[in-house]
């Protein structure tokens, strides 16, 4: 099945109706409306489809485009135009001209739709007042797996013909008008645009900059971290908690957040959760490029690195035994020389049995424990502990480097 959504693409600021001729006081608009009782359709006014609010109609039924003349009292009016849906394969017809909607096809004249080629006429009589007329496109029902499709729509041939003598304003197109079906059977990989459905109050829905890390909840609620400070319009420095809607938990609160990126997130078991990053301070707090925050995104104090890690921190990842491994590209971490790899106990201090000597000598990356609690770590390395190994290294529970790395053990994953 699919739904019909109407959009009226232009370069402007969004409004109810669109603009498409003005002389003196003569306007000719354009709105859009369902045809069938208690159904509405807006349409989008932007560079982007997703500028306008827009309402879906299902399948074999109609939208109409509102066309109305306002001459601001002027008495005996009337103009005429051309309303036509163009086919693909119009070899005359620049498709570049169109705003279409990315991500979407071009729909076809009865296949997709009915074609509309007709003339409509806007005649203001003696009383001055307003008028409107009316042009309906009917989308045609098919199960086929198919992205968004667009119709595309030229206004043309617009004339004055009253008063006389008849005059052709433009004798080509003049207006470009743009339908999209909205398909509800899209394809695998196509974008799930039930996702974070917020074009109807924000043009671009989402983060304002680079999201660097992206975990679960046991909910299905999304906790994004990166280098943004807003998401949906919210304020969010660094971290925030999406619905499974997309939208914004509002119930997750960092305060000020990260004063920098995050670029990892770990989830604990009772709903903390551990941050990684490039950050000095988080709501405030100092809180040295790692920290925990509680279920509701406040931070937990209770978590005390000392003065933390000296530079970045890549990323972590949970012991079942509760301790933390981090990576990244420090050297020092709250004072004890850790190059690129430290493991700290539940409370955020530095587990001194866990000792790689002089450890990688260079950015670690990606970190995994494994079924056994080996922990294989990768990177941009080319030696461990002084012993040569490029780029993946696998170490023991103590911090020694496991000389058959690898070996007969499955990485559940490693990841950037």
């Amino acid at each position: 099945m699919a739904a019909l959504v109407l959009s009226v693409l232009a370069t402007q600021s969004a409004q109810a109706q669109l603009t498409i001729f003005s002389a003196g006081n003569d306007t000719i608009t354009v709105e859009t409306v369902e045809a069938l009782p208690g159904t509405t359709a807006d349409f989008g006014i932007g560079p982007v489809f997703s500028n306008g609010g827009n309402k879906g109609v299902e399948e074999s039924r109609t939208v109409t485009f509102r066309f109305r003349l306002d001459t601001g009292g002027a008495a005996n009016r009337t103009y005429t135009f051309t309303f036509d849906t163009v086919p693909v394969t119009d070899t005359g017809v620049a498709i570049s001209d169109f705003p279409i909607r990315p991500g979407s096809e071009l729909a076809t004249p009865g296949t997709d739709y009915t074609d509309v080629n007709s003339t409509v006429t806007l005649a203001v009589g003696a009383n001055g007042n307003a008028v409107t007329r009316d042009v309906t496109i009917t989308t045609l029902g098919d199960e086929t797996v198919e992205f968004n499709e667009d119709i595309l729509i030229n206004l043309e041939n617009l004339r004055r013909t009253v008063p006389t003598p008849a005059t052709t304003l433009f004798s080509t197109q003049f207006a470009w008008l743009t339908a999209t079906i909205y398909s509800e059977d899209r394809p695998a990989g196509s974008v799930d645009n039930t996702y974070n459905d917020n074009s109807t109050v924000l043009p671009f829905p989402g983060a304002n900059n680079t999201v660097n890390a992206l975990v679960l909840d046991t909910s299905g609620n999304a906790v994004m971290g990166g280098d943004f400070t807003s998401v949906n319009g919210i304020p969010r420095n660094g971290i925030v908690r999406q619905f499974p809607s997309g939208a914004v938990d509002t119930s997750f609160n960092p305060g000020s957040g990260a004063n920098s990126f995050i670029s990892t997130i770990a989830l604990q078991g009772n709903g903390q959760m551990i941050i990684g990053g490039g950050f000095t301070s988080f709501d405030g707090v100092g809180r040295q490029r790692i920290a925990r925050l509680n279920a509701n995104g406040s931070l937990d104090s209770s978590f005390n690195p000392g003065t933390g890690a000296n530079s970045n921190v890549r990323e972590v990842e949970l012991q079942t035994d509760g301790k933390i491994i981090v990576v990244g590209e420090f050297t020092v971490f709250n004072g004890s020389s850790r190059n690129r790899i430290v493991r700290l106990n539940a409370d955020g201090s530095v587990d001194p049995t866990f000792n790689p000597g002089t450890g990688a000598d260079d950015v670690i990356r990606a970190v995994e424990v494994q079924a056994n609690g080996s922990i294989v770590v990768a990177g941009d390395f080319t030696t461990f502990n002084g012993e040569s190994r490029n780029r993946i290294v696998r170490l023991n529970t103590d911090a020694r480097h496991h000389r058959n790395a690898l070996a007969h053990e499955p990485l559940r994953r490693v990841r950037r």
